[in-house]
């Protein structure tokens, strides 16, 4: 490109202003952004405590055919889901 210097100096100027405008809208975008993550982490912490709170436990009705567990096994499920309700809480 031959521009005399003055031209060129004009067609910086206006390019550099039309940059800085480029930058704070994207210094803009960025703080939308932040805040909408920061918004969704939230919901996202909120319904994983909701959803570990309604944790629900079915027991199983034995089967005939299904030998009997003895009473120390169920002793030690109640045990083992008393210990992984507290630490869902």
């Amino acid at each position: 490109m031959n521009m005399p210097p003055v031209h060129m100096c004009v067609f910086l100027s206006h390019e550099h202003k039309q940059l800085k405008a480029k930058i704070v809208q994207l210094k803009d975008h960025i703080d939308f952004l932040e805040k909408t993550i920061a918004e969704k982490n939230l919901d996202h912490a909120r319904s994983c405590s909701i959803s570990c709170q309604t944790d629900i436990t079915i027991q199983r009705r034995p089967y005939p055919s299904e030998p009997q567990r003895p009473s120390t096994s169920l002793h030690e499920e109640a045990r083992l889901h008393r210990l992984i309700n507290a630490q869902n809480e």
